[in-house]
């Protein structure tokens, strides 16, 4: 919350008017009716202890503070205080440690990615905050911006900015920025913040765990990064099973619609290179909607028992599948790996 520490309030007008500044903490003269005009403002009413702390701790004259405290009262902000956890800020600049000021991008910074071309992602960036924010986006090799002038985001704005990516099966890319209006009271330089981009394929839980990004997530995955599946004029599908006639529409259209390539689809056995097979398994192998996805260099399997274990992986892959194509050949993004559902 934000709170400001250099002056005291004497008229109610100004609590609504710091309430519309997204102050809710301030200094009130010792008036009852005053008081009770900002307690029913929902704002905390500092006391004399907590300023004197803040005066102690203080590094930049008449700025308001932001302050993380885990509760909104007086208490708990002279906690906050006492840790030094805050920020301090003057007009449009905000002072601190590296900690609180990555505290504060973390809370303000809304990211949110999507891949609308072969390596290249969209990315969009909100300021939750009413404090502007100016990005200066730092080259780095794993992830290229189309442009590299300031990103200018005015509170409560949002900017797209594209990005090409050097290897898009990555879990998250580093995005490095330096905040020119934030100011690290550790080295008195703007702070450099990185900004966490996710990968659109792949992401890691908190464990460390490497999730794909469908849902429900594969039981397991076996990836060969060194292979590829490359999908072109002379690809063909094989549908060896009736159950899977009206599903592999779903694969055959976003082919159509990504680079005009329609493969010719055929019932009876075809060359084993070049190929997509849908196969059908024995009964109860994988269960009603389970099914089993395999990609080599020379064709790419997909096996389930039944019409909805076709049905929920051409579903599924649909948005899944990111395809890299030049002219008429596409690059499969999800090659040498097999996954399998259950």
């Amino acid at each position: 919350m934000q709170a400001d520490m250099s002056s005291t309030i004497t008229q109610v007008e100004t609590l609504q008017s710091y309430l519309e500044q997204g102050i809710e903490a301030v200094m009130v003269k010792d008036d009852a009716i005053l008081r009770k005009q900002a307690t029913e403002k929902g704002m905390v009413i500092l006391s004399q202890k907590t300023l004197e702390i803040y005066q102690q701790r203080q590094k930049v004259k008449g700025a308001d503070v932001i302050i993380f405290a885990r509760l909104k009262s007086d208490t708990y902000i002279r906690y906050a205080l006492e840790e030094n956890c805050f920020l301090e800020r003057l007009d449009c600049n905000i002072y601190g440690s590296s900690r609180w000021l990555n505290k504060y991008l973390e809370g303000t910074l809304e990211i949110t990615t999507q891949l609308v071309a072969a390596n290249k992602l969209r990315i969009d960036i909100r300021n939750l905050a009413d404090i502007p924010l100016i990005l200066k986006p730092i080259p780095q090799t794993s992830i290229c911006l189309n442009e590299l002038e300031p990103i200018e985001l005015q509170g409560s704005a949002r900017k797209v900015i594209f990005a090409s990516l050097s290897d898009m099966t990555l879990s998250s890319y580093d995005l490095n920025v330096e905040v020119v209006n934030l100011f690290s009271t550790e080295t008195n330089m703007p702070y450099v913040y990185n900004i966490p981009v996710k990968g659109m394929l792949f992401s890691k839980s908190e464990s460390g765990v490497l999730n794909c990004a469908i849902i429900p997530q594969p039981k397991t995955i076996r990836s060969n990064t060194h292979s590829k599946f490359v999908i072109n004029e002379q690809t063909c599908i094989q549908v060896a099973t009736n159950k899977a006639k009206t599903e592999i529409h779903f694969l055959t259209d976003r082919l159509k619609q990504a680079a005009s390539l329609t493969p010719e689809i055929k019932q009876f056995p075809v060359p084993k290179n070049n190929i997509i097979v849908f196969k059908e398994l024995p009964k109860n192998t994988l269960g009603k909607e389970g099914y089993r996805l395999q990609v080599t260099e020379d064709s790419i399997e997909i096996e389930a028992n039944e019409k909805n274990g076709f049905f929920m992986l051409s579903k599924r892959y649909y948005n899944f599948f990111r395809l890299k194509f030049t002219h008429q050949q596409l690059l499969l993004k999800e090659v040498g790996k097999c996954l399998q559902f259950s």
